[in-house]
Formats: C-alpha cells, sequence, structure tokens
C-alpha cells in the first residue's frame, strides 16, 4: 500500500504511514509530534531488517556520593578517569560528570531542550529559570533603619544533582544475536530536600526528583565493532565503566515498544544461546560457556519436600524445568566518557547479559545472576 501527496508535511507524515504498512517499522505510537520526531532518530534501527524487537527504556543512573544517604546499588560504577588540571575543584566519581553537563548546558555549549508535553530547545532565559531560583529576603536599610524585602536569585547547587536520566532505545539484532543501546537523550536529576532541625541535630527529609532540561545526544550512527573511544586521549577528562543493578530492564516488560517480530525477544536469546554452537557466550571471568553446558543452563531445578501419607516418611522429589524467558532481566554494561573539547557525553554499549533468579528449596527468591556475558 502506498500514498502519495504533494503537500511537504503531509509527505513527511505519509512517509512515515508507507513505511508502517511495508513492515519496515512497527511503530507503537504513531500521531503526536513528540513520538514523531523520536522516531524519526530511531528509524535507521528500526527499518535494519536485522532488528526483530525494539523498544524505549527510560533509566535513571544513580551517582550519588557513597557518603550520602540516597546513595543506592542501582548501578555498579567503575571509574576509570576523573579529572581536568584547568578545574580546581577537587570532585569525586560521577560528580565531575554531573557538573560538567549543567556547565555545558549553561553556557550553551550543549543545547537544552524540553521533552514533557511538547518538544523544543529551551532558550537561555528559559534555561536560566529552571536553574536559577528567585527568593526573598529580609534586610535592613541603613536609613531608615526599617527592614524591607529584597528580591534574590539563587543558583541551583550542583550538589544537588545526584543522578542521570537516560531515554535509550534498546534493540535486539538477530543476525549477531545481540542486545544493543542507543541513546537518545540524557537529563540530570535535581534531589529536592527539605532541612530541619532536631534535638540539636540536623536532617534532611528527601521530598520529590525532578529533571530541570533534556540533552539531545548525536543521531544513530553504526559504528564497527571493536572501535571504541580511547580513555588515554587528553580530551576525555572523565570515564566510567557503567553496570546496570537494580535498573535493569525487562524486555519483555516494557510498554514503549517500537517494532516486535518475533515475542518473547527473552525467548528467542535463550534459544540462541541454547542451540547456536558458534554463538560466543562468556562466563563472568570471560571464559567461553561450554556448548555441552548450555542446555542444562536455562533449565531449573525444583526440590519439593513432601510426607507420605501411610508412612509420615519424607518424601523428597526433584524436577527440572526451563527458565521463565519473560521473566529475566537485561543488565547492561555501558562505557562513558565525557569529551572535554566536545562538551559533550559519549555512551558506548560494552555488554550485556540476562539475569537469572535463583531461589530456595521452598521457591523464595535468594539473588540475582548472570546466566551468561556476550561482548558487543
Amino acid at each position: 500500500m502506498s500514498f502519495q501527496t504533494k503537500h511537504p508535511r503531509m509527505k513527511e507524515f505519509l512517509a512515515h504511514l508507507n513505511c508502517f504498512f511495508s513492515k519496515k517499522v512497527c511503530f507503537a505510537l504513531f500521531f503526536t509530534a513528540g513520538p514523531l520526531l523520536l522516531q524519526a532518530q530511531y528509524e535507521r534501527i528500526l527499518n535494519d531488517p536485522d532488528v526483530i524487537w525494539a523498544a524505549e527504556t527510560d533509566i535513571i543512573y544513580s551517582f550519588a556520593p557513597a557518603h550520602r544517604r540516597d546513595s543506592t546499588e542501582w548501578q555498579q560504577n567503575h571509574y576509570w578517569k576523573s579529572y581536568d588540571p584547568k578545574d580546581p575543584e577537587k570532585l569525586q566519581g560521577g560528580e565531575r560528570l554531573l557538573h560538567r553537563l549543567l556547565n555545558a548546558a549553561r553556557s550553551g555549549a550543549w543545547p537544552a531542550w524540553e521533552f514533557n508535553d511538547s518538544v523544543y530547545q529551551l532558550s537561555s532565559a528559559e534555561l536560566q529559570s529552571r536553574l536559577d531560583e528567585l527568593d526573598t529576603i529580609s534586610v535592613m536599610d541603613l536609613e531608615t533603619g526599617r527592614f524591607r524585602n529584597q528580591a534574590v536569585i539563587n543558583s541551583v547547587n550542583p550538589d544537588d544533582f545526584y543522578a542521570i536520566r537516560a531515554r535509550q532505545l534498546l534493540y535486539y539484532d538477530a543476525r549477531a544475536g545481540d542486545f544493543k543501546v542507543y541513546t537518545y537523550a540524557i537529563a540530570p536529576v535535581r534531589r529536592v530536600v527539605e532541612t530541619f532541625a532536631q534535638s540539636g541535630k540536623t536532617f534532611e527529609e528527601f521530598r520529590y526528583s525532578y529533571v530541570p532540561f533534556w540533552l539531545k545526544m548525536p543521531p544513530f550512527e553504526k559504528k564497527k565493532k571493536g572501535k571504541r573511544a580511547d580513555v588515554n586521549d587528553k580530551d576525555i577528562t572523565w570515564a566510567a565503566q557503567i553496570s546496570t543493578r537494580a535498573n535493569s530492564p525487562w524486555p519483555d516488560s516494557l510498554q514503549r515498544v517500537f517494532k516486535n517480530f518475533q515475542p518473547p525477544v527473552m525467548q528467542v536469546l535463550l534459544n540462541r544461546f541454547k542451540t547456536d554452537q558458534q554463538y560466543e557466550a562468556l562466563t563472568s571471568e570471560g571464559d567461553p560457556v561450554p556448548f555441552a553446558q548450555r542446555a542444562e543452563m536455562i533449565s531449573r531445578t525444583d526440590t519439593v519436600v513432601t510426607f507420605d501419607p501411610e508412612t509420615y516418611e519424607e518424601v523428597i522429589k526433584v524436577s527440572r524445568r526451563a527458565m521463565e524467558a519473560a521473566d529475566m532481566r537485561l543488565r547492561l554494561e555501558q562505557n562513558w566518557y565525557w569529551n572535554e573539547r566536545r562538551q559533550r557525553l559519549e555512551i558506548q554499549p560494552e555488554r550485556f547479559a540476562p539475569l537469572y533468579r535463583a531461589t530456595d528449596s521452598q521457591g523464595n527468591f535468594m539473588f540475582e545472576a548472570p546466566l551468561f556475558w556476550k561482548k558487543l
């Protein structure tokens, strides 16, 4: 089915419609301005015939300092590099990245965007109003001796930002058997607290968190395998390897699905792992997973203890059943680099792992661990 028109705006819309009906792309959301702009960024990925599944994730990556009470085990951060000889601030870990993001946005080096009900670039005045808060203080007039109210502008403290929220397209390449990630936009997350005193001590109570602006990442570009940023490059002043933990997504439970030709996608991954002897799967130590052991790995042993009604003796029954692929989460490991010259954050996927849930003999959850790792 094909549609034609001479109107330029309608031609753009019908291009999406033709693409939809030709089954090049399976879009979930179609008619609002925001999703259309987003889909345009995703098209090169979604039109790839090897991509059989794709969905958008909205993940919060925590960079709270370890001494902060709101520091969580959202993900594991390995900091490789965190310095700037021109910057006298002694910032640790993710603090430097958050400061650099805010500085780049304030200076206009990295344009800020609004991504709520509409999608548009923020002016410098709009951005300033979101990062500077108007307050009123009482001051004494030296001539009259009376107090009067005076408006002052308080800049948001960069240390109030504790995380980065990332909108990422997670997609499965059936040819390679890989889950890959393209980051569309990121946003610094601000933590708002209320300070109060009690019994002579000062406490903080968390109120809410929000993002004041978004930063667009570069358009998707298919990179050659093995091409990585050089952490020793003088332009790279901050670098870390980020591995999701509690924020690992459930692919088969994501809501914003753009393409889904062979559901459930996690079962597709497990079938490839089980049946393809050439599929390169690694252990957590980096050793190849023997093909002969894979079928047994994706089945689970259940031990049920019962009692014989006649003899009252304990009876132990052992059964094996396949893992529930739809209940499996996906751990994502990515390399993040801050390029000081370009004033940009670069995010490069490194590897991924499906996570299995280990339980005890009573079926109680014990822990979550990688079934195998696949390097990208």
